[in-house]
């Protein structure tokens, strides 16, 4: 063999040393990467399953203080290590369940790990701009108008082309005679049970920061010079410790205003954020009687429907019975509520609006919850005009959807609001290989 031969064969011998040897490097390589990916899957796997198993336990359970007995637990599952902590967090005007799920993968040595956190809330009846157990054959006629969520345990009675712009859920569907022709703008389901509160204990809870009544109390909050009088027996009647407040705040520090076994009348102009309820006290009370108008100082919807983005006042009306507008010569045909509205055994109901009520309009701008669907106002059927009572002309407060009045009653299960992932390795992780 020549030497150029030689010196051939031995360049080729030592490139095939070189190419074996990178080779073996990046097959290590491309096996330590699949193994590193596999622990990124695993531990994220973790967290989502056990997010999952956290969320599902909370929307079964409807207790206040659900799942976990202690804020933090620690565990190990599927070869890596898990911890679970709870906490309580205010966002949005709204407080929050915060869970934060840490895992890491493989359970000992360097490893991955991930953390899911998962917000969790029970949401609030005045997110539903119509709620109603009982429609009680109560029609939605044509011309009329519903822009935010509605919900029914009942059937939808249609009228004609009433339009609904939010999502309808009806658990028992609708009915109407041939021309019924309702518009769903934004779908139409046929969903689960939601219920009302078994009781308003919670709102009682929290008048402890706030006021409770336990006699008939009239409440005006008085457009002319700002104040509000508070006044037991009728609106002329003997004023309370501290009336005229200067402003809802030194009215009602956390704007939790209850009376108990007796009723609540109520009028005036809003200046702030308040919930104004009537509980019931074994067979006494708990109605709250609309008087007049009540309204924000600043409309809370602009000229075409958009939100008036300068209004930051909010109304709560919840009362254990009915909310009734009281037929009196100082209300007048025409009245407009600003506010959202529930009533947990009852409904909202004009009084004498079938028969000798004026004929009026009933403008509303905020959300009705009632178990009852009540009566206020009568129409012919066969030409539409009206009877008696109020023409109904009902908006939804948009800003209802993500905030809430003060104190107001949540519903019994939780939902999510938000869930929030990262990933988390040493930054010569990947370097390393360990």
């Amino acid at each position: 063999m020549g030497r150029t031969s030689l010196l051939m064969v031995l360049a080729f011998n030592v490139i095939f040393a070189l190419v074996g040897k990178n080779l073996g490097s990046i097959s290590s390589q491309a096996y330590m990467n699949y193994r590193n990916y596999y622990y990124v899957a695993q531990s994220r796997f973790l967290t989502e399953s056990v997010a999952n198993l956290v969320a599902g336990r909370m929307a079964a359970d409807t207790n206040t203080n659900p799942y976990f007995p202690t804020p933090s637990i620690t565990d190990t599952l599927w070869g890596g290590s898990l911890t679970i902590t709870r906490g309580y967090v205010r966002k949005y005007y709204n407080d929050y369940n915060e869970f934060t799920i840490v895992a890491k993968y493989p359970m000992t040595g360097p490893g991955i790990i991930d953390t899911t956190i998962l917000d969790e809330t029970k949401t609030y009846f005045s997110q539903y701009a119509m709620y109603s157990i009982n429609e009680n054959g109560i029609y939605w006629k044509d011309g009329e108008v519903c822009n935010g969520p509605l919900y029914t345990q009942d059937r939808l009675n249609i009228d004609g082309s009433p339009i609904f712009n939010g999502l309808v859920t009806a658990v028992g569907g609708w009915t109407g005679d041939a021309g019924a022709n309702p518009i769903f703008n934004n779908n139409f389901l046929r969903g689960p049970a939601v219920f009302l509160p078994n009781d308003l204990s919670s709102i009682l809870a929290d008048a402890t920061g706030g006021k409770l009544y336990t006699v008939d109390t009239y409440v005006d909050f008085n457009a002319t010079d700002g104040k509000i009088y508070v006044r037991t027996g009728s609106y002329t009647g003997t004023q309370v410790a501290g009336s005229p407040f200067a402003s809802i705040d030194a009215f009602v520090p956390n704007g939790d205003l209850v009376v108990q076994g007796a009723n609540l009348h109520i009028k005036g102009q809003i200046d702030g954020h308040i919930t104004a309820s009537a509980v019931r006290s074994g067979s006494s009370g708990g109605n709250v009687y609309i008087d007049s108008s009540i309204t924000y100082k600043v409309p809370p919807l602009l000229t075409g429907g958009a939100t008036n983005l300068l209004c930051d006042d909010l109304l709560g009306i919840v009362a254990d019975r009915d909310v009734i507008i009281d037929d009196n010569l100082a209300n007048p045909a025409s009245l407009t509520i600003n506010g959202s509205i529930l009533c947990r055994t009852g409904g909202l109901v004009a009084e004498n609006y079938d028969d000798t009520r004026r004929i009026g309009t009933l403008t509303l701008v905020g959300g009705l919850q009632q178990f009852d669907r009540k009566g206020v106002g009568t129409f012919n059927s066969s030409t539409g005009a009206q009877v008696h009572g109020f023409a109904k002309n009902y908006s939804y407060d948009p800003r209802l959807q993500y905030e809430a009045p003060p104190s107001y009653p949540k519903m019994q299960r939780y939902r999510v609001l938000s869930w929030y992932d990262k990933v988390y390795w040493d930054q010569y992780y990947w370097d390393n290989n360990f």
